[in-house]
């Protein structure tokens, strides 16, 4: 059974949904790649299978460098035979000719784009055709929690999962935990006169979307009031771009 109200500024229902096994200035492996990377296509291909949808989708990331350092970390690392499978050959897509690549770039292969909106949507659907989703947001005075058992609004289970992102700030189970929140914006783009099919990756990501747009983002707002998206942050990701084009 799931407890889910659905609200409007869900980060699932808005982030970018890339798995990109190469991160960081230094381009060192995402944690747990080799393991995580078969389980997590295999576990996505299911929910395909389930929900009679296509969510994921093969990409290469574009990965351009900012100045020489960026460069060397990249040549020292395509060296190591452990990132082989990581690193693709440095082609020249076209949609790469839309952006300045002075200071060079390299490609991540096995890199994946999956379509997180789409499928919390249709498995939002999924679950409210079966009855197995309570439509509120969690009300801990409905929770017994027994040495046995855990009990909810009538419902009886042996255990209780939390996926509640920034809301287990007010878990009492969690509290303790000490938490910095942070809020992330991105723009949906339509260009009118270009069409990326990689994943671009500089100061900012381009991702092509299946829809035909393109997600922009994303940054880290460490001072916010609200859920709410920024005209400052509108501005960040559109000079990035402005100053990105060829």
């Amino acid at each position: 059974m799931f407890i889910d109200k659905g609200l409007e500024f869900s980060s699932s229902t808005k982030m970018g949904g890339v798995i990109n096994p190469i991160t960081g200035r230094k381009f060192v492996k995402t944690w747990l790649i080799d393991e995580l990377l078969p389980v997590a296509l295999d576990t996505y291909h299911d929910f395909e299978v389930l929900l009679d949808e296509q969510l994921i989708y093969s990409k290469n990331i574009f990965r351009f460098f900012n100045d020489i350092e960026d460069e060397n970390n990249w040549m020292a690392r395509n060296m190591d035979p452990e990132y082989q499978q990581y690193f693709g050959l440095d082609f020249i897509a076209y949609e790469i000719m839309y952006l300045n690549h002075d200071d060079g770039f390299g490609v991540i292969s096995n890199a994946f784009l999956i379509d997180i909106p789409l499928l919390v949507r249709k498995f939002r659907d999924y679950l409210i055709q079966r009855e197995l989703i309570i439509e509120e947001i969690f009300n801990f005075d409905k929770l017994i929690v027994s040495e046995n058992e855990i009990k909810y609004d009538g419902f009886v289970a042996e255990n209780i999962i939390f996926a509640e992102g920034y809301s287990v700030i007010k878990n009492p189970y969690f509290h303790f935990i000490p938490m910095n929140l942070a809020k992330g914006e991105a723009l949906k783009v339509r260009f009118k006169d270009m069409q990326f099919h990689n994943i671009m990756k500089k100061r900012i990501t381009i991702e092509p979307l299946p829809d035909g747009l393109h997600w922009v983002g994303s940054n880290y707002i460490w001072d916010f009031e609200d859920s709410e998206p920024t005209d400052s942050s509108k501005r960040y990701f559109w000079n990035n771009f402005q100053r990105w084009l060829n």
